[in-house]
Protein backbone atom coordinates (compact mmCIF):
# COMPACT_ATOMS: atom_id res chain seq x y z
CA UNK A 1 0.00 0.00 0.00
CA UNK A 2 1.19 3.44 -1.04
CA UNK A 3 2.14 6.20 1.46
CA UNK A 4 -1.19 8.68 1.86
CA UNK A 5 1.73 11.66 0.85
CA UNK A 6 2.98 9.80 -2.08
CA UNK A 7 -0.72 8.94 -3.23
CA UNK A 8 -1.25 12.93 -2.96
CA UNK A 9 1.72 13.76 -4.98
CA UNK A 10 0.73 11.33 -7.97
CA UNK A 11 -2.87 12.71 -8.10
CA UNK A 12 -1.22 16.23 -8.24
CA UNK A 13 1.23 15.34 -10.87
CA UNK A 14 -1.63 13.97 -13.06
CA UNK A 15 -3.98 17.25 -12.18
CA UNK A 16 -1.13 19.37 -13.58
CA UNK A 17 -0.73 16.76 -16.35
CA UNK A 18 -4.77 16.82 -17.52
CA UNK A 19 -4.54 20.33 -16.94
CA UNK A 20 -1.46 20.89 -19.16
CA UNK A 21 -3.31 19.36 -22.29
CA UNK A 22 -6.40 21.58 -21.60
CA UNK A 23 -7.09 23.39 -25.28
CA UNK A 24 -8.46 26.67 -25.89
CA UNK A 25 -11.90 26.34 -27.10
CA UNK A 26 -15.04 28.26 -28.35
CA UNK A 27 -18.30 27.53 -27.15
CA UNK A 28 -20.78 26.96 -29.72
CA UNK A 29 -23.51 26.59 -27.40
CA UNK A 30 -24.66 26.10 -23.74
CA UNK A 31 -28.04 26.73 -22.58
CA UNK A 32 -30.05 25.85 -19.71
CA UNK A 33 -31.86 22.99 -21.60
CA UNK A 34 -29.08 19.87 -20.93
CA UNK A 35 -26.20 20.92 -24.23
CA UNK A 36 -22.60 22.25 -24.08
CA UNK A 37 -20.71 22.37 -27.26
CA UNK A 38 -17.35 23.21 -27.18
CA UNK A 39 -14.70 23.30 -30.65
CA UNK A 40 -10.93 24.09 -30.96
CA UNK A 41 -10.18 27.18 -31.06
CA UNK A 42 -7.29 26.72 -32.86
CA UNK A 43 -7.45 24.06 -35.32
CA UNK A 44 -3.96 22.34 -37.22
CA UNK A 45 -3.47 20.40 -40.61
CA UNK A 46 -4.14 17.01 -40.11
CA UNK A 47 -4.68 16.62 -36.28
CA UNK A 48 -7.48 16.47 -34.50
CA UNK A 49 -9.98 18.80 -34.14
CA UNK A 50 -12.24 18.01 -31.20
CA UNK A 51 -16.20 18.56 -30.67
CA UNK A 52 -16.66 18.33 -26.87
CA UNK A 53 -20.50 17.39 -26.09
CA UNK A 54 -22.64 16.91 -23.07
CA UNK A 55 -26.07 16.50 -24.16
CA UNK A 56 -28.58 15.48 -21.79
CA UNK A 57 -32.10 16.16 -21.49
CA UNK A 58 -32.14 18.46 -18.84
CA UNK A 59 -35.03 21.14 -18.20
CA UNK A 60 -37.82 21.67 -20.47
CA UNK A 61 -36.70 23.54 -24.31
CA UNK A 62 -39.15 24.95 -25.71
CA UNK A 63 -41.18 23.67 -28.64
CA UNK A 64 -38.30 24.53 -31.22
CA UNK A 65 -35.24 23.24 -29.62
CA UNK A 66 -34.75 19.67 -30.85
CA UNK A 67 -31.95 17.45 -28.55
CA UNK A 68 -29.19 16.34 -29.75
CA UNK A 69 -30.16 18.11 -32.85
CA UNK A 70 -29.64 21.30 -32.37
CA UNK A 71 -26.09 20.25 -31.28
CA UNK A 72 -25.01 20.36 -34.69
CA UNK A 73 -21.92 22.08 -35.99
CA UNK A 74 -22.14 23.70 -39.65
CA UNK A 75 -18.69 24.22 -41.20
CA UNK A 76 -18.91 26.71 -43.75
CA UNK A 77 -16.64 28.49 -46.31
CA UNK A 78 -14.81 32.03 -45.63
CA UNK A 79 -16.39 34.14 -48.27
CA UNK A 80 -20.10 35.77 -48.32
CA UNK A 81 -21.27 32.81 -49.53
CA UNK A 82 -20.83 30.54 -46.49
CA UNK A 83 -21.66 27.46 -47.90
CA UNK A 84 -21.85 24.64 -45.87
CA UNK A 85 -19.37 21.58 -46.74
CA UNK A 86 -19.35 19.86 -43.54
CA UNK A 87 -21.49 19.03 -40.72
CA UNK A 88 -20.74 17.62 -37.35
CA UNK A 89 -23.56 15.85 -35.23
CA UNK A 90 -22.95 14.87 -31.62
CA UNK A 91 -25.33 12.12 -30.00
CA UNK A 92 -26.96 12.41 -26.78
CA UNK A 93 -24.63 12.16 -24.01
CA UNK A 94 -21.00 13.07 -23.41
CA UNK A 95 -18.14 12.47 -25.23
CA UNK A 96 -15.86 13.91 -28.04
CA UNK A 97 -16.15 13.68 -31.64
CA UNK A 98 -12.42 13.52 -33.13
CA UNK A 99 -12.02 14.67 -36.56
CA UNK A 100 -8.43 15.03 -38.60
CA UNK A 101 -8.57 18.32 -39.81
CA UNK A 102 -7.82 17.73 -43.56
CA UNK A 103 -7.39 21.02 -44.66
CA UNK A 104 -3.70 22.51 -45.21
CA UNK A 105 -2.38 25.31 -43.03
CA UNK A 106 -3.56 29.20 -43.83
CA UNK A 107 -7.66 27.32 -45.04
CA UNK A 108 -9.82 29.69 -43.37
CA UNK A 109 -13.71 28.18 -42.57
CA UNK A 110 -16.37 29.15 -40.52
CA UNK A 111 -18.77 27.49 -38.12
CA UNK A 112 -22.15 28.60 -37.51
CA UNK A 113 -24.23 27.01 -34.66
CA UNK A 114 -28.03 26.27 -34.66
CA UNK A 115 -28.86 30.15 -33.25
CA UNK A 116 -27.10 31.62 -35.98
CA UNK A 117 -24.05 32.50 -34.06
CA UNK A 118 -20.72 32.32 -36.64
CA UNK A 119 -16.78 32.55 -35.86
CA UNK A 120 -13.78 32.23 -38.48
CA UNK A 121 -11.36 29.61 -37.78
CA UNK A 122 -7.94 29.50 -39.51
CA UNK A 123 -6.07 26.32 -39.53
CA UNK A 124 -2.61 26.43 -38.62
CA UNK A 125 0.43 24.29 -39.46
CA UNK A 126 0.83 20.64 -38.17
CA UNK A 127 3.01 20.28 -35.04
CA UNK A 128 3.93 16.93 -36.79
CA UNK A 129 6.31 16.42 -39.55
CA UNK A 130 5.10 17.97 -42.72
CA UNK A 131 6.59 14.92 -44.85
CA UNK A 132 3.36 13.19 -43.41
CA UNK A 133 1.21 15.83 -42.86
CA UNK A 134 -0.07 16.83 -46.34
CA UNK A 135 -1.01 13.13 -47.16
CA UNK A 136 -4.52 13.88 -44.89
CA UNK A 137 -5.63 16.60 -47.94
CA UNK A 138 -3.56 16.54 -50.88
CA UNK A 139 -5.00 14.57 -54.32
CA UNK A 140 -8.44 13.59 -52.45
CA UNK A 141 -10.01 13.08 -55.56
CA UNK A 142 -12.25 10.53 -53.70
CA UNK A 143 -12.97 11.60 -49.97
CA UNK A 144 -15.43 10.25 -47.48
CA UNK A 145 -18.80 11.86 -46.94
CA UNK A 146 -21.05 9.91 -44.64
CA UNK A 147 -20.62 9.05 -40.84
CA UNK A 148 -23.50 8.58 -38.05
CA UNK A 149 -22.15 12.04 -36.71
CA UNK A 150 -22.05 13.68 -39.79
CA UNK A 151 -21.74 14.28 -43.41
CA UNK A 152 -19.75 16.66 -45.82
CA UNK A 153 -19.96 18.11 -49.62
CA UNK A 154 -17.19 16.53 -51.61
CA UNK A 155 -17.36 18.93 -54.40
CA UNK A 156 -17.24 21.94 -52.07
CA UNK A 157 -14.85 20.37 -49.54
CA UNK A 158 -12.15 20.21 -52.63
CA UNK A 159 -12.61 23.31 -53.10
CA UNK A 160 -11.83 24.39 -50.23
CA UNK A 161 -8.51 22.65 -50.26
CA UNK A 162 -7.64 23.58 -53.78
CA UNK A 163 -8.75 27.26 -54.04
CA UNK A 164 -8.14 30.40 -51.91
CA UNK A 165 -11.16 32.08 -50.96
CA UNK A 166 -11.50 35.97 -50.03
CA UNK A 167 -12.93 35.84 -46.51
CA UNK A 168 -15.68 37.83 -45.50
CA UNK A 169 -15.16 39.53 -42.02
CA UNK A 170 -17.22 37.73 -39.27
CA UNK A 171 -16.33 39.00 -35.29
CA UNK A 172 -16.00 35.83 -32.68
CA UNK A 173 -19.32 35.28 -31.42
CA UNK A 174 -18.30 32.28 -29.18
CA UNK A 175 -17.40 32.83 -26.13
CA UNK A 176 -13.66 31.62 -25.55
CA UNK A 177 -13.42 28.34 -22.70
CA UNK A 178 -11.32 25.90 -21.81
CA UNK A 179 -11.93 22.28 -23.40
CA UNK A 180 -12.82 19.82 -20.91
CA UNK A 181 -10.51 16.89 -19.88
CA UNK A 182 -11.09 13.83 -22.48
CA UNK A 183 -9.80 11.76 -19.48
CA UNK A 184 -12.71 8.76 -19.36
CA UNK A 185 -14.92 10.17 -22.04
CA UNK A 186 -15.53 8.07 -25.14
CA UNK A 187 -13.95 9.73 -28.25
CA UNK A 188 -15.58 8.70 -31.79
CA UNK A 189 -13.47 9.30 -34.54
CA UNK A 190 -15.21 10.69 -37.44
CA UNK A 191 -13.51 10.02 -40.64
CA UNK A 192 -15.34 13.02 -43.05
CA UNK A 193 -12.90 13.97 -45.53
CA UNK A 194 -10.48 11.27 -45.55
CA UNK A 195 -8.94 10.14 -48.75
CA UNK A 196 -10.27 6.26 -49.84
Amino acid sequence: MLPLTLVLLLVALLDRFWAARAEDAASTGTDSWGMMVYVSKDPRECEPFLVYYDISREGDPPGPVVLPDDAAVSFLTPDSSLTEWMELRPPMGTGILSWTCALPAGTQFAILNRSGFKQMFTVGPSSESSATGDLCWRNASSVTTSSPYGSLNARVYRSLTANSYTPTSIPDQFNQVQMPSNRGLDIIHVSLGAVV
